[in-house]
């Protein structure tokens, strides 16, 4: 009989390790560029710890499968470790679902989603850069593991006319 040796696992340095590959994938995604053309991808998704943006994320994929009744709005997901460059980026696509007055709303999101850390604001073309500035730095003093949402803004009339036919 063959006796089967087995190397011992710490399950520590395993999730460690699976974390900081998922930790290097988001990075090579923001260095290599392609988070100037898309903040939501599966690299990404893995990466945020954000309990708000983490639900509409997965709350958008469901409705993507066909699976939810009500139409969410383009969102775009914003790390506290992206350059403005990424922002800006995400911020052209936002307008685009804006209409009249292109007005976006940059959600902040706390890890453990609770009020009072930090509130969501309107952003504009002349307020997107300071803003996102202003935010991300007491987001980071606050909850450096919370992260952004940038959705185009819904008025209370619209909001009530988003259900999925």
């Amino acid at each position: 009989m063959i006796e089967k040796k087995y190397e011992k696992v710490d399950a520590a340095d395993l999730f460690t390790g699976f974390w900081d590959e998922i930790l290097e994938n988001e990075n090579e995604e923001r260095t290599t560029g392609k988070t100037i053309q898309q903040t939501v991808t599966s690299a990404r998704i893995a990466a945020f710890q954000a309990d708000k943006l983490v639900d509409m994320l997965k709350y958008i994929q469901t409705y993507k499968a066909g699976d939810a009744p009500w139409t969410p709005p383009h969102t775009e997901a914003i790390s506290l470790k992206d350059d403005y460059d990424i922002v800006e980026a995400a911020y052209k696509r936002t307008k685009s679902y804006c209409g009249e007055g292109a007005v976006a709303f940059l959600r902040a999101c706390p890890e453990f989603a609770r009020h009072g850390v930090l509130e969501s604001i309107e952003v504009t073309d002349d307020t997107i850069r300071t803003e996102w500035k202003r935010l991300r730095e007491i987001m980071l003093e606050k909850d450096p593991k919370g992260a952004f949402m940038l959705q185009p803004f819904i008025s209370q009339a619209v909001r009530r006319h988003r259900h999925r036919p």
